[in-house]
């Protein structure tokens, strides 16, 4: 146990309720730093991209989390292709709140800043108030060497410690010229007491599921590297007593409506708390799309294998217009991989059901193999010790 002096600021531009899997994490290391003791706040935004909001002050033992109101008008999405204005979107309101939070608050031992635009932030917090820096990135950014990449290279270099998510976001990071002494791969973990295996039939029962569909469910923003085009595109092939579900929403989300809705077989959601998934991910047969980048997967696809369901995932990944192979072991009792395109998806997932392929899979091997790989005793004392915090309970 540490003592309570131990002060952590920790400034991200997206948080609960916002829905994702960086929110997911958050709220995870936010558990897991209370446990510890540690005196946190968090400066954040009112959700960005949800519909919902949450207080913009909140108060407990060991907690403070400050949510600054900030423009909405799905800025976030109309600034993609312009990643300067974007940064400055994201990361304005963040520094002068970070500041403000400085100058009139007690000393805090660590700076714990997540993405890129809050380790700008972060390194301007350091040279003010000489404060201890620690970086995570939740993205691999696939740097080529540019001046740009030069720029945040040196951004991240003024960190004590780089946290990676993956092997592959570590190697960029060299690349581009991030020291290798201060780069710490670890998986973000998933409590797995927070996630169960509960009876399916029991489940679609309560949410008006038919028993006799096959579900196919997908989670995920609507853009391009999530995949829900792709699908959109491939619902007219897929056989009809396949039931597809899909939760998200994001950039032409009234489009993509309006054509899921022509099937029967087929339904939007819309956005879904992470309580409400954990109902989801028991009511369907597999999840599909299971978001992946080369060597790690996303944080939906490992919290569907802690439920029990197993995943589908394409070949290849296209991050930011880039192709690249995905290459995360998924063990034939946990899930598959299909080729990319439309068609090769529906044909995959027609095979999959109409074979009875899909009775191969094991509820309880999908979370054994996550506990394993993917679990907060696994990859939580990665954390810690990056923080400089002790993990031994």
């Amino acid at each position: 146990m540490i003592e309570k002096k131990v002060r952590i600021l920790l400034i991200t531009p997206f948080f609960s309720p916002n829905v994702g899997g960086v929110e997911s994490f958050l709220t995870e290391v936010v558990a897991l730093l209370r446990q510890k003791h540690v005196a946190l706040t968090v400066i954040t935004y009112q959700p960005l991209i949800a519909k919902e909001t949450a207080p913009i002050y909140c108060s407990e033992e060991g907690l403070e989390i400050i949510r600054l109101p900030w423009p909405k008008f799905g800025l976030f999405y109309r600034l993609e292709k312009h990643p300067i204005l974007q940064f400055f979107y994201l990361g304005t309101g963040l520094l002068l709140g970070s500041i403000v939070k400085m100058v009139f608050s007690k000393r805090y031992s660590t700076v714990l800043c997540h993405g890129m635009s809050a380790a700008v932030i972060g390194v301007a917090l350091k040279k003010l108030f000489s404060v201890d820096l620690v970086t995570n990135i939740h993205t691999n950014y696939r740097f080529v060497r540019s001046y740009k990449a030069s720029f945040l290279a040196s951004v991240l270099n003024q960190s004590r410690v780089v946290l990676a998510l993956s092997q592959s976001t570590a190697e960029n990071l060299k690349f581009i010229g991030v020291k290798k002494e201060i780069i710490q791969v670890f998986y973000n973990w998933i409590n797995e007491e927070n996630y169960y295996i509960a009876d399916r039939q029991v489940t679609r029962k309560k949410l008006g599921i038919a028993s006799d569909f096959f579900v196919a469910l997908f989670v995920g923003r609507f853009s391009v590297e999530k995949g829900i085009y792709e699908l959109v595109d491939a619902l007219p092939d897929i056989n009809r007593n396949i039931k597809i579900l899909i939760v998200g929403g994001g950039k032409d989300e009234r489009a993509v409506y309006e054509k899921v809705g022509k099937f029967e077989n087929a339904s939007c959601l819309g956005y879904k708390t992470a309580e409400e998934l954990k109902v989801w991910f028991n009511a369907a047969d597999i999840l599909i799309y299971a978001s992946m980048d080369e060597d790690y997967l996303g944080r939906v696809a490992i919290e569907s294998l802690f439920s029990g369901l197993p995943i589908m995932s394409p070949k290849y990944s296209n991050y930011s217009g880039k192709i690249t192979p995905n290459i995360a072991e998924i063990p034939s009792d946990v899930g598959l991989y299909f080729e990319n395109g439309s068609k090769n998806f529906a044909t995959s997932l027609n095979k999959l059901y109409e074979s009875g392929e899909y009775k191969k899979f094991d509820r309880d091997f999908c979370r054994q193999h996550a506990i394993k790989k993917y679990g907060r005793a696994v990859n939580s004392g990665i954390y810690l010790r990056a923080l400089g915090i002790s993990d031994v309970e």
